[in-house]
């Protein structure tokens, strides 16, 4: 839900308002999902810094949503990246295994 409210807050000034969800196979072991916007897109010194918590570009945020997703989906094996959009946004792909193995199994 993170990733998808900040693509709508991206677009939030933008003529043009596209999100798109989409999900496919990758392989045979996992699923990606990706998530894109067409907002206005992310320097690549933002880019760079994504990953630090306490890092946002916004007003008001505090830096921890896309930290905090990307520890979630790095719990059940998966990978979250960024990367530019073909429609001048952003768009965050989640890849997963489709057999799922957590940190928090016992």
């Amino acid at each position: 839900m993170h990733l998808v409210r900040n693509a709508l807050e991206a677009m939030g000034d933008c003529e043009r308002r596209e999100l798109t969800i989409r999900a496919d196979e990758s392989d045979e072991e996992a699923i990606e999902i990706v998530i894109a916007d067409s907002g206005k897109g992310l320097d690549e010194s933002v880019r760079e810094q994504l990953s630090h918590p306490f890092f946002t570009a916004k007003i008001f945020g505090m830096g921890l949503g896309l930290t905090i997703s990307r520890s979630i989906v790095e719990a059940y094996g998966g990978v979250l990246d960024v990367d530019l959009n073909c429609n001048d946004g952003a768009a965050f792909r989640l890849k997963l295994p489709k057999a799922i193995r957590s940190a928090f199994d016992s």
